[in-house]
C-alpha cells in the first residue's frame, strides 16, 4: 500500500511539472546547446592564420558551408577575424536560433581539461545579404491551385523581408515553367518580383522540370554577389519535357550543377503528389535537394496545395535563422594547432 501512494503521488507531481522530455544537449525541450570544435594556428612565416572545423567531433546538427579557404582580416582593433560562413541549427524538430553569447573554450595540455577562453571570441550575426530563387510549376494540371502557388509565393517573400537587419539585401529571382520556361534575374524590387509571379499564365500540361532548375541555377550565379544563396523549387508533376536536347531527360545534369555551383547553393524542393498519386518523382526531387544535418534531404512531399503555404513558411524560418560566425582573436603566432571548443546555446525557432 505504501508503494502504492509513493507512486501515485510521483505521478501527481509528474503530471504537475509536465513531465517534459528533454533529449540529450538539451536545456529544456526547446533550449539546446550546440558544441563546434576546431583548431587555430598561426605558424611562424605563415601570411595569415588558419582555422579548421572538425565536422566529426562537432554537433551533427551545425550545418556549415563548405568553405576551403577562409580568409583573415584585421579590425580596428588589431585583431584577427575568422569568417565562417553559411551556420545554420537544425534537427529533426526544425531550426533554431542563437540566443546567447558563444562560449568559447581552449584546451590546456598541463591540466588536460577544457578552460573558457575570455580574450578570444566567437561572434554571430545572421546571414547579411541573401538570393533566393523561386522555380515554380505553373502548368495546366494545377488548374485553378496556380493562383494559390501564386499567393503563398508572394507570403513566402513578405515573410523574408521581415525582421531583417538595417541594410540587409534580399534579392529574389523566379523561374516559372511548364512546357516552357520563363524567367526573372535576381532583384531587389520586390513589387517587380510579385508581379511576375502573378503575371505566370497557366499553360500547358508539361513539366520541363530540370530545364526550369538550371535555369535557376544560372539566376544564381548570375546574381550581385550575396552572403547566402537558396533556389526553392516546386512542382506537381514528373520531368516529362525537355525539347531538342536529351541532357535535361534525368536529373544528372542539375545534380552535378548544384554540387558544383560557384555559390554554394543550397537546393529545397517540393512535390505535391495530391493531384495524382505518384505524379511526382520523389527520388529525382530528393536527390536535387541538399542534405540536412540529420542525414535527410531537404524535400518534400505534399498531399495538398495548401500544405503549400505551411512548408513556405518552415523554409522562410530555416532561411532566416542562418549565421556567419566569426573568430575574433589576438595576433600572436601559434606553431602548434590548439584545439578550439564553442559552446553555442540556441533554442527553437
Amino acid at each position: 500500500m505504501k508503494l502504492f501512494y509513493s507512486l501515485l503521488l510521483f505521478l501527481v507531481l509528474c503530471a504537475a511539472v509536465s513531465c517534459k522530455k528533454v533529449f540529450f544537449g538539451e536545456i529544456d525541450p526547446y533550449i539546446k546547446e550546440f558544441v563546434l570544435f576546431a583548431e587555430y594556428s598561426y605558424p611562424t612565416g605563415a601570411n595569415s592564420p588558419i582555422i579548421t572545423i572538425d565536422r566529426n567531433l562537432s554537433s551533427p546538427e551545425i550545418e556549415i558551408g563548405d568553405q576551403l579557404n577562409i580568409s583573415a582580416t584585421i579590425n580596428s582593433n588589431n585583431r584577427i577575424e575568422l569568417p565562417i560562413e553559411n551556420v545554420k541549427f537544425q534537427d529533426e524538430r526544425g531550426v533554431y536560433q542563437v540566443v546567447d553569447d558563444i562560449t568559447a573554450e581552449v584546451f590546456d595540455e598541463l591540466s588536460n581539461t577544457w578552460e573558457t577562453d575570455v580574450e578570444n571570441f566567437l561572434n554571430y550575426s545572421k546571414t547579411k545579404d541573401l538570393t533566393i530563387v523561386l522555380v515554380l510549376d505553373v502548368s495546366s494540371s494545377l488548374d485553378s491551385d496556380v493562383a494559390l502557388v501564386k499567393k503563398y509565393a508572394g507570403n513566402f517573400i513578405d515573410l523574408m523581408l521581415q525582421d531583417r537587419d538595417p541594410g540587409a539585401v534580399t534579392q529574389f529571382g523566379v523561374v516559372g515553367f511548364s512546357d516552357t520556361v520563363l524567367l526573372l534575374p535576381a532583384t531587389t524590387q520586390t513589387s517587380v518580383v510579385k508581379q511576375f509571379i502573378n503575371n505566370l499564365i497557366e499553360d500547358k500540361n508539361a513539366t520541363r522540370l530540370y530545364q526550369a532548375m538550371n535555369a535557376g541555377i544560372n539566376i544564381a550565379e548570375y546574381a550581385p554577389e550575396t552572403d547566402g544563396y537558396f533556389m526553392i523549387t516546386f512542382t506537381d508533376g514528373r520531368n516529362n519535357s525537355w525539347g531538342d536536347s536529351t541532357e535535361y531527360s534525368t536529373p544528372t545534369k542539375i545534380e552535378n550543377r548544384l554540387s558544383s555551383s560557384s555559390t554554394n547553393l543550397f537546393s529545397y524542393t517540393i512535390g505535391l503528389d495530391g493531384k495524382s498519386a505518384g505524379g511526382v518523382n520523389s527520388n529525382a526531387l530528393t536527390v536535387l535537394a541538399s542534405g540536412l544535418p540529420s542525414g535527410g534531404s531537404a524535400s518534400t512531399i505534399i498531399e495538398s496545395t495548401a500544405d503549400l503555404q505551411f512548408i513556405f513558411e518552415k523554409i522562410a524560418k530555416s532561411i532566416a535563422a542562418e549565421y556567419e560566425l566569426v573568430y575574433d582573436r589576438n595576433i600572436s603566432r601559434i606553431d602548434k594547432p590548439t584545439p578550439l571548443r564553442f559552446r553555442i546555446k540556441c533554442q527553437l525557432f
